[in-house]
């Protein structure tokens, strides 16, 4: 079998031997370089060495053998194709999995596998051959033409595709757009519409407030805190954790008193048991009994000083409490009574009567019988069920209506 191919450099000769004296022991060729015969036992000598260096084309024939498989290399140059011309000689016997075979393969993987390789060589047809190996070539030129022309329509395709749905994804997110734009406004406008609602809402409840009389306004706070007051004087001033603080001294308390007067009775009972008094017994448990006694009376005086104090405390509280709620009357009725003074004799009240109406006020260290007597407590009453007063020349107008008639019988008890 002979075939076509690319012709090998000194350099690639000199490789070939090399490497197939290595993995081929046994291997015979030869080469001509420069009309110099050299065999392969001489690879690692100094021609060698001279030729793979040179890496020119020297070489215009070599042979290699190995076993009864032969391949002959031969360059040439008479068809004006450049080409090199390779014959290989292999023994119907060989294995396939022998050395022999490895060798063949080798050495076509190092001269090429060109589009003649199997065909028959012809020397006289070599032209033919190479017309042969250009129409091959136009052919895979033409299946590559056609193969790009379908790969630039198939992309021209595709991007035409791709360029589509990006419009369209365009198109969608638009309209996604314009859909959240308006309802976004729309969610807008009516948190404005509500936004102004509460504000309308909030200047109309502000103009009702202070369309409101300030004399009625503090009317009903003075009410307010005497309720609360009044609440305060109805409970107890001792709070449950105040309570809790207290019961375990009044257990102490009760403690040592049973425990003093179980100590006297004991004596007592001991001292009655003996049939006479005057002996050293008699006299220790006399004594004894009286200590016991003596201590259980102490103990009681102090437990009843210990809690009257806690009383003397509450009813303290509920004096102050009481003065309180009079005093809160008596501030409210001055105010009006100074804003109307202000207002209908346009001049501010005299220091002195200011003060008169003023005095002890909110005076809670007050001793009780310097408080206020029942006549002013009755007047005080009066003033704050007024629904109207009048301060002139003549002295003072009152307004008592119904509801302030129902307030003032409500006070009294």
């Amino acid at each position: 079998m002979a075939f076509w191919a690319q012709p090998l450099n000194d350099r690639e000769v000199v490789d070939l031997f090399e490497e197939a004296q290595g993995k081929f022991p046994g291997v015979n060729g030869s080469l001509r370089a420069a009309a110099t015969q050299l065999s392969i036992d001489n690879v690692e000598g100094q021609e060698f060495k001279l030729l793979k260096k040179n890496a020119g084309y020297s070489v215009t024939q070599f042979n290699l053998t190995y076993g009864k498989t032969t391949f002959s290399y031969r360059r040439t140059n008479d068809k004006g194709t450049g080409l090199a011309e390779v014959e290989i000689h292999i023994n119907d016997g060989v294995k396939a999995a022998g050395l022999e075979f490895q060798f063949s393969l080798f050495a076509l993987k190092k001269l090429g596998n060109p589009p003649s390789s199997g065909s028959a060589l012809n020397a006289g047809n070599l032209a033919a051959d190479v017309i042969k190996i250009e129409s091959a070539l136009a052919g895979a030129v033409d299946q590559f033409s056609e193969l790009q022309r379908s790969f630039l329509e198939k992309n021209e395709s595709l991007r035409e595709a791709h360029a589509n749905e990006i419009e369209r994804l365009k198109a969608d997110l638009e309209l996604e757009r314009k859909e959240n734009v308006e309802r976004f406004r729309s969610e807008r406008s009516n948190l404005d519409a509500e936004i102004e609602s509460k504000r309308q809402e909030i200047e109309k409840a502000k103009k009702d407030l202070d369309d409101r009389s300030n004399t009625f306004v503090r009317r009903a706070i003075r009410s307010e805190i005497k309720e609360s007051i009044t609440g305060s004087l109805a409970s107890s001033l001792f709070s449950a954790n105040t309570a809790s603080q207290r019961r375990p001294v009044r257990w102490a308390y009760w403690l040592f008193i049973v425990a003093a007067a179980a100590f006297t009775i004991f004596s007592s009972y001991q001292i009655a048991l003996l049939p006479s008094l005057e002996a050293a017994t008699g006299i220790i448990l006399i004594i004894k009994a009286s200590v016991g006694g003596f201590t259980t009376i102490g103990l009681a005086l102090l437990y009843l000083k210990w809690e009257t104090t806690w009383i003397n405390q509450q009813a303290e509280f509920e004096r102050i409490l009481s003065a309180t709620r009079t005093d809160i009357d008596r501030a409210s009725w001055v105010v009006e009574s100074l804003l109307e003074w202000n207002r209908e004799a346009q001049t501010p009240m005299p220091a002195e009567l200011l003060a008169a109406l003023t005095r002890r006020l909110f005076d809670w260290d007050a001793k009780l019988e310097e408080s206020q007597s029942p006549a002013d407590s009755l007047a005080s009453a009066i003033l704050g069920s007024a629904s109207n007063l009048k301060i002139g020349p003549n002295g003072a107008e009152l307004d008592i209506s119904n509801r302030g008639l129902k307030r003032l019988q409500a006070d009294q008890q």
